[in-house]
């Protein structure tokens, strides 16, 4: 269904804007002031500053770091690459690296 969402909106670009989590995680302050040039807008001086406070308030967006395995949740990697190989090619989705420590990405915890 994205896939087909952003077909259509590919005579339109200017009304759809994509972020890719991992870059709004690494860099808010610019992914925001690029969505708001995107649609024409200035992230403004007091937007900015409210922003960046919050961020200071809340880091990891308030949340605490929980540990999932994809074992918990009965979820093969393997099968869900390939199952979702077509949105993850299309999005240039780049795969995670497996992190130092663990032996494959069967291993890998979710931080939520």
């Amino acid at each position: 269904m994205l896939i087909e969402a952003s077909e259509l909106f590919r005579l339109s670009p200017e009304r759809i804007f994509h972020v890719r989590y991992k870059d709004l995680v690494a860099d808010p302050i610019s992914i925001v002031s690029a969505l708001y040039r995107h649609f024409g807008r200035t992230l403004g001086g007091r937007a900015e500053a409210a922003l960046k406070r919050a961020l200071a308030q809340r880091p990891n967006g308030g949340y605490g770091q929980n540990h999932y395995s994809f074992e918990d949740y009965g979820i093969d990697p393997a099968a869900d690459g390939r199952r979702f190989s077509t949105y993850v090619a299309y999005f240039r989705i780049e795969p995670e690296r497996v992190a130092e420590g663990m032996r494959s990405q069967s291993d890998l915890r979710l931080a939520v």
